[in-house]
């Protein structure tokens, strides 16, 4: 197994193991939030078991004489120690006490209200279930702030059907809230109930997870920066390997680079030692100057690589003077005339001006545009290589073009050109000298100059590198 597979395998485990942690952290969130909400339930239970018939009616008969055509009540409270005894509430009407209901009266098993006696039928009137229903949610408000509960919640009285006699909401409302406690009897015939009591709480949810507030936002905010933490992890651990696979290709393309320069200095140094036989004064100063002229390419490299490195840690300072924007681009192309020449490339260069001027380092600014022209005369596989600079200035700046008809630059790769170490990969096929440095270095001085450095390019058509510097 590769050392490649076995990173990888690594950072599968580790996501497999961080997945598996959030998934236990998810799951105990929602069994914490199923036992609150079992809690709540029974505690909703309770309250409504506490809600008393007999104190409700106390108040609303003791505090409305007349109203309801009823001449009296009796509530009978049976003993709860009876096995077999109902304990709810008897609602029993008279016309007139009896000496029964006197005597159980005053024994506390019974509660009597006389009423002025009217006639027609005895019944329990709509005014009575309203009251009732008033005074049994009261009674149920009291009862759950005793418990420290304080959520909004309705009410309703219902028949021995299951219908809704009365609820402090709209009834199709009722209906749909979802949690509900039990249905406590109030009025009972016998073994039958007549009228029962329920609550229901439609944002008991809401409630529950507002009790859980501190939970849920920590677990929420380790779920969050572990799972970021990770993520942070993970990208720069693929970045730093990417690295490594670029930097051990730099080191390949450099070595390579530095070594074809000093192999033809060497060569042309011995030829021009005379082993081989004696040579004219011309032939000798033709192979020193050979070996001159690489070793001036090597200085080139290595002095370009030092100075990406200097730029990398901000030690670099450009030394601005007024330059002729034309000379500079002459002086390119001077430099590489015999680049030019051996690969049959036509430049030509326009201008709106022969005297716009640009604030810069001469030899910093040289060495951009030569890079520019470097890779536009090496990327360039058209029969006909044609390459051309176009200059123009207004207030703000120069802005220096070069377009070629070259091979151009695949659209996936445009917003990377301009990398540290990218080149444009070409399959297996390395027939193109260079390390990536050069087009990163370009941007690099530009942004030194306070300057910006733009490309656009169709495939197979060729490319156009725009470099502004500001008139400053």
């Amino acid at each position: 197994m590769t050392k490649k597979h076995k990173l990888r395998r690594l950072a599968i485990i580790t996501a497999f193991m961080l997945a598996g942690i959030m998934s236990l952290q998810v799951y105990w969130l929602y069994t914490s939030y199923t036992q609150q909400r079992k809690r709540f339930t029974l505690d909703v239970a309770n309250t409504i078991s506490e809600v008393s018939l007999y104190e409700s009616m106390v108040n609303i008969i003791g505090k409305s004489p007349g109203k309801n055509n009823v001449s009296s009540f009796v509530i009978n409270i049976h003993n709860s120690g009876n096995a077999g005894k109902s304990t709810m509430p008897r609602i029993k009407v008279s016309d007139e006490p009896s000496e029964e209901l006197e005597k159980s009266s005053h024994q506390g098993t019974s509660f009597y209200v006389s009423k002025e006696a009217v006639s027609g039928p005895v019944v329990i009137t709509p005014q009575l279930i309203d009251s009732l229903l008033d005074s049994c949610k009261a009674k149920t408000i009291d009862e759950l702030q005793k418990r420290e509960i304080h959520v909004p919640f309705q009410m309703a009285i219902i028949d021995e059907k299951g219908a809704i006699v009365k609820a402090t909401c709209d009834t199709a409302a009722f209906h749909k809230i979802k949690l509900k406690s039990g249905i406590k009897p109030l009025v009972t015939d016998g073994a039958k109930a007549r009228l029962s009591l329920q609550a229901a709480f439609p944002d008991a949810d809401l409630y529950l997870l507002r009790r859980m507030a501190m939970i849920l936002v920590v677990t929420c905010l380790l779920i969050i920066m572990g799972a970021w933490s990770f993520s942070y992890m993970l990208i720069g651990f693929f970045r730093q390997k990417k690295m490594d696979d670029i930097r051990n290709d730099f080191m390949n393309n450099m070595t390579h680079e530095l070594k074809t320069p000093i192999s033809s200095a060497l060569i042309a140094i011995e030829m021009a030692e005379g082993k081989k036989g004696p040579l004219s004064d011309a032939t000798r100063l033709g192979y020193m100057d050979v070996a001159k002229s690489e070793m001036q390419r090597l200085t080139m490299l290595i002095d370009r690589v030092l100075k990406m490195a200097a730029f990398d840690h901000n030690e670099v300072a450009p030394v601005k003077a007024r330059l002729s924007v034309s000379d500079l681009v002459q002086t390119v192309i001077s430099n590489l005339h015999t680049l030019i020449e051996n690969a049959g490339v036509e430049v030509t260069v326009k201008t709106t001006s022969d005297t716009l001027t640009v604030s810069g380092d001469k030899e910093q600014l040289t060495h951009a545009l030569q890079n520019l022209l470097e890779n536009a005369i090496k990327y360039n596989d058209k029969p006909m290589p044609l390459i051309g600079f176009d200059i123009k200035g207004d207030d703000s700046g120069v802005t220096i073009s070069l377009a070629d008809n070259g091979k151009g630059i695949p659209q996936a790769f445009i917003a990377k050109v301009f990398d540290k170490f990218f080149r444009v990969p070409s399959g297996d096929v390395h027939d193109i000298k260079g390390y990536g440095l050069g087009l990163s270095y370009v941007k690099a001085i530009a942004t030194l100059h306070g300057g910006t450095v733009t490309v656009s390019s169709k495939e197979k058509e060729g490319s156009v590198f725009t470099l502004f510097l500001p008139n400053n």
